[in-house]
């Protein structure tokens, strides 16, 4: 079981690696490409590719989820960049003193939303209230839910057994917080994978 496991990770080596966080190397990260059309929404895509996962085809699995994930990055960078923009185009008036003194504060206040409404709209591509998603869905981002069932779909064609699943996968998280070689000693192993199996999703 143990030399079928390795060979298993050895041959997830070989695939694409996931983009798991940010830039490894202190270099800025590339900017995204833009979107060819509207944005399609992130939480729709979520839910598609969680329901490929669920039916056992992960090729849809791993499409839909990283493309949910290239969606909820680029939303992100869009609200950032329009409220950058608009916030240098109408700055905020400062208080002033005596009635109706704090017109002017709130107006431009009005004008800096209107501004980041069509911003978002022109770059999403569509209307704003399409990217608006549950609370669930938010925490499940907030949470990399996603990641844990991307990561899973990449290791389901590779392994056989639930074990392999699971062996597999503590395999890519703990690549994430130790150095190769670290991961590759037994009492390292061991005493991570008591930490995270069955708490990182790491359940098959």
């Amino acid at each position: 079981m143990r030399e079928s496991t390795w060979v298993s990770l050895l041959l997830l080596l070989l695939l694409p690696a996931p983009q798991w966080g940010g830039p490894q190397d202190g270099r800025p990260e590339p900017e995204p490409e833009p979107e060819r059309g509207p944005l399609q929404p992130f939480d729709l895509l979520y839910a598609s590719g969680v329901a490929a996962y669920y039916s056992g085809d992960y090729e849809r699995a791993v499409r839909d989820l990283e493309a949910a994930l290239r969606s909820h990055r680029r939303l992100r960078d869009i609200r950032t960049r329009c409220a950058r923009h608009c916030a240098a185009r109408r700055p905020l008036a400062p208080l002033g003193a005596g009635p109706g003194a704090e017109l002017p504060f709130f107006r431009a206040l009005l004008e800096r939303a209107r501004c980041s409404r069509s911003c978002q709209r022109q770059r999403l591509g569509g209307p704003v209230s399409r990217h608006r998603v549950s609370e669930d869905v938010r925490s499940d981002f907030q949470r990399r839910v996603p990641y844990n069932y991307l990561q899973r779909a990449y290791i389901k064609p590779l392994a056989r057994t639930r074990e392999e699943i699971v062996q597999i996968c503590i395999f890519l998280q703990l690549l994430l917080l130790h150095s190769w070689n670290a991961v590759l000693q037994p009492a390292v192993f061991t005493e991570e994978k008591m930490k995270l199996e069955g708490g990182q999703g790491c359940s098959g």
